[in-house]
């Protein structure tokens, strides 16, 4: 594998940078578009069943700290986040996930405000299939524009 598509996948996992980074990264380096895309996917799914799984882990083991009995700005916070999931659903919060809060940190919101796991991975994996193709091409729709502009330019 290229090292650019190394890169691409490492990108993709680092929380915060994930697919929005990464896929426009790819096709800046003039990595195949569909390749890139793909990896980008792997790179920023690939967290989140480990995500969940430690989630459940830590859920077991510190019941207090993923209950209701959390006070102050702590129990706020909590409560905006319960109130996102029920007003939007797991779906709604997957498919602003990628280019919002970030997938690595709404798999675990879902699963702490209740969500079921696998619901929650499903739809993370939508939406992230769906995001990874919009920003490949609006990637490559960018990289033709500056193409463009630097052709007339010169």
């Amino acid at each position: 594998m290229e090292a650019g598509y190394i890169w691409v996948l490492l990108l993709a996992m680092a929380p915060f940078v994930e697919i929005f980074f990464a896929i426009p990264a790819g096709v800046a380096m003039g990595l195949d578009v569909l390749l890139v895309a793909m990896v980008a996917f792997v790179g920023n799914f690939l967290p989140l069943p480990l995500l969940a799984l430690l989630h459940e882990r830590l859920a077991q083991r510190f019941p207090r700290l993923f209950g209701a009995s959390a006070t102050g700005a702590r129990r706020r916070r909590g409560e905006r986040a319960r109130n996102l999931l029920v007003r939007w659903g797991v779906p709604g919060l997957a498919l602003q996930a990628p280019v919002g809060t970030g997938s690595h940190f709404a798999t675990p919101l879902a699963l702490t405000m209740g969500a079921d796991q696998r619901h929650t991975l499903i739809w993370m994996a939508l939406a992230l299939v769906l995001w990874s193709v919009a920003i490949a091409l609006v990637s490559v729709l960018g990289m033709e524009g500056i193409q463009r502009l630097m052709g007339a330019g010169g």
